[in-house]
């Protein structure tokens, strides 16, 4: 796979260990008004690791001990419960993040969640929108990112749950029960998008 192909595809950069993506989540999202409280359990990828996988190669235990070095900008972050380096350039990570989206534009991310504003490079944000409204949405891939993704290996898996009060503008979730709406991620195509009013 080329590289800059993998660069151009990544979903979050800066965030913690350079660039990332989402192996696995399980989300539980609840909005009121524009308070969110969030709770993530996410193991990411660094890609870092991936080039040199794609490669053919093996991590050294050098690279081994660099990955696990960035465990430390956990620190950095709102709400990181956990942070911890499995191995193959993998993290386990666990966030627990509550607030008030308190003017327009204001935003929260996963996992760069030290930011107040929308960071393009999150792979889930909730945002308040200048009409008002609330969305819940992950990153919306590229044509050219759906052919390159699949390459690595692995997509992300697992459930979003989003719980809401207020009605409910648009939502392309695959379930819904009451005012809890999910989704269930299996493949690089699938994409979370819920658009709130809110009084």
């Amino acid at each position: 796979m080329n590289m800059k192909r993998l660069a151009a595809a990544c979903l979050f950069a800066g965030a913690l260990a350079g660039c990332m993506l989402p192996e696995t989540i399980d989300a539980k999202i609840e909005l009121d008004g524009y308070h969110y409280q969030a709770n993530i359990k996410s193991r990411v990828v660094s890609t870092d690791a991936l080039k040199v996988i794609l490669n053919g190669q093996e991590l050294t235990e050098h690279m081994e001990e660099r990955l696990r070095a960035e465990e430390k900008g956990a620190a950095e972050q709102r709400g990181y419960k956990q942070f911890n380096y499995v191995r193959n350039g993998r993290y386990e990570a666990v966030v627990e993040v509550a607030g008030d989206l308190d003017k327009p534009d204001a935003a929260i991310g996963f996992p760069f969640t030290r930011s107040d504003t929308r960071n393009n490079n999150n792979f889930l944000t909730i945002e308040r929108m200048t009409d008002g409204s609330v969305e819940v949405k992950t990153a919306k891939l590229s044509d050219k990112m759906k052919q390159d993704l699949p390459r690595l290996g692995f997509a992300p898996t697992g459930p979003i749950e989003i719980k809401v009060s207020g009605q409910v503008l648009v939502s392309n979730a695959a379930e819904r029960s009451g005012n809890t709406h999910r989704w269930k991620f299996s493949s690089w195509n699938d994409y979370v998008y819920l658009k709130v009013a809110v009084p």
